[in-house]
């Protein structure tokens, strides 16, 4: 994910145009177009364009490396995939496999969103979905999920003749 926001935002807060930014460096219009979202330059304009800033390439592209996938983990974003091409047999095979009781906090958020995903689309269980909604924090959801979890009780509350 390129953080073009954070180079605007220091770019301006130095006080510094785009004119003056790219002297010796690149184009007024090749930063233009990266502030615009629409081409990334090359890497040794970038370095150079970020150093003037007092940036690092990190700032603007950082790296999220994960070390270690859990078991559990591995079998929830199968069990998404399953249930986002509606094979229920599969998601049904995969969510048994859950260790539910060393689920990490993260874990547990899509746990629960997969649960009431099934719920709501595929089972059309609305007790189970109205006790389950109860239990779910969606300000522990990342935004991905914050944004499925909407859909899902939209289409819940549509059901339920809200609408």
């Amino acid at each position: 994910m390129v953080n073009v926001e954070k180079f605007i935002r220091t770019r301006k807060r130095l006080k510094i145009s785009q004119m003056s930014l790219c002297v010796n460096i690149c184009t007024q219009a090749t930063l233009s177009k990266f502030e615009k979202h629409r081409q990334v330059p090359a890497v040794d304009i970038m370095i150079l364009l970020c150093e003037r800033l007092g940036l690092t390439l990190n700032d603007i592209f950082p790296i999220h490396v994960k070390l270690k996938t859990t078991s559990n983990e591995q079998v929830l974003a199968l069990a998404m995939k399953a249930l986002f091409y509606q094979n229920l047999v599969k998601y049904n095979q995969l969510m048994k496999q859950v260790d539910i009781a060393n689920l990490l906090d993260s874990e547990q958020y899509t746990y629960q969103l997969l649960q009431y995903f099934s719920l709501v689309f595929f089972q059309k269980n609305d007790v189970k979905a109205t006790k389950l909604l109860k239990k779910i924090d969606v300000s522990q959801f990342n935004q991905l999920q914050q944004l499925l979890f909407y859909a899902i009780t939209i289409h819940y509350y549509y059901q339920q003749g809200f609408f």
